[in-house]
């Protein structure tokens, strides 16, 4: 039984010192480390670590909620829109994005859950659904999207965020654009978000998600 206990405990070492190799360090600076790792398709996923002073999940999910602030600190956001509120923990999201020049602007259709992972973490995990609301003329849809966002609190109230991200902008634009683009974008935007969360600049609302089962999320078998 020891031995197997001891080869168990070596498999999970190395697995965690495989997925962290992965991962390269893109920044590190102003308090917020930005590292990234690239996919089969060439395009790169984008993980962001930042702590936040005096501020509770409940903070940041007020402010993702007050979709009014949104371009005030989503990088490259020009409008977000609730469209349906599935569960008091579910909902679906019309994002859009202004992209940088000579890229066309573009927008995103999301399903997003709020859950309680243990006494100090929740995590908010978001997934493309593209089907959800009709394309628009003037708009490029990215249908393979998703994100995470892993929230810590601490004994000295402060919240620890890991934020990870990948978008296919799904049309012929050059990898090394595209990642650089992604690159830029998610340090900015954590950056902002976390000057928005110490200043507490943002609306309290009643529509804010809370935790909860993430229904939606297990029967369409979503990461």
């Amino acid at each position: 039984m020891q031995s197997l206990l001891a080869v168990l405990l070596c498999l999970t070492v190395f697995c965690c010192q495989a997925e962290d190799a992965n991962w390269h360090l893109w920044k590190n600076k102003h308090g917020i480390q930005l590292e990234y790792k690239k996919h089969d398709t060439g395009i790169i996923e984008v993980k962001g670590t930042v702590t936040v002073k005096n501020t509770s999940a409940d903070d940041f999910m007020s402010l993702l909620s007050d979709t009014a602030r949104a371009p005030q600190w989503l990088e490259n956001v020009t409008n977000v829109t609730l469209l349906t509120r599935l569960s008091s923990s579910e909902s679906i999201v019309h994002t859009e994005l202004d992209s940088p020049w000579p890229l066309s602007d573009r927008d995103i259709v999301s399903y997003s859950c709020y859950r309680k992972i243990n006494n100090t973490q929740r995590e908010l995990v978001i997934s493309s659904r593209p089907d959800a609301l009709p394309t628009q003329p003037d708009l490029i849809r990215i249908n393979a999207f998703h994100a995470h966002w892993l929230l810590t609190q601490n004994a000295e109230n402060e919240l620890h965020i890991i934020h990870r991200l990948y978008a296919d902008p799904a049309t012929l634009v050059p990898h090394w654009l595209t990642n650089k683009v992604s690159l830029q974008s998610a340090f900015k935007t954590l950056k902002a978000m976390r000057e928005q969360l110490v200043k507490n600049q943002f609306r309290r609302s009643s529509s804010t998600s809370i935790v909860g089962k993430c229904e939606t999320l297990h029967s369409k078998h979503l990461d």
